[in-house]
């Protein structure tokens, strides 16, 4: 699985036995759609400073699921969900599987994600021609 619920992953089978087995994901964005109409916007999502951020996930040891939450404010529009972004103080917590993860997951409930931004790409208007196509 690509990304489990931070507030339910506990309660999942599939990722109950690997809660003390967390690691990071280091990133400089992600990608996200903002869907309107029928439309669908491709969004880069970043941070203004610092230039990278890491994600909290859990590993299996050959394969890692990020953990989402709730959006900030700031990109709220464009999707319900969000990577969650470590706090620079609670990196090491996160790490440290002696830390109970639910100990480590209330410690994150407060951190309140500021400074990200969003570039969004406008899709083309006209329908790019098909490379195989023989008509023409």
């Amino acid at each position: 699985m690509i990304n489990a619920r931070i507030e339910t992953v506990s309660q999942k089978d599939t990722f109950r036995h690997h809660l003390q087995n967390r690691c990071i994901v280091p990133a400089t964005a992600y990608m996200e759609w903002r869907k309107e109409g029928g439309r669908a916007f491709k969004n880069r999502i970043s941070m203004a400073n610092p230039d990278f951020f890491l994600m909290a996930a859990l590993t299996s040891g050959s394969e890692f699921t990020i953990l989402t939450c709730q959006p900030s404010p700031t990109i709220a529009h464009i999707h319900d969900r969000m990577p969650l972004i470590l706090p620079p103080a609670a990196e090491n917590d996160w790490l440290d599987p002696g830390i109970p993860f639910e100990v480590v997951k209330n410690s994150l409930s407060s951190y309140n994600i500021s400074g990200l931004e969003f570039f969004e790409s406008v899709p083309p208007t006209a329908r790019q021609g098909d490379l195989f196509d023989q008509s023409n």
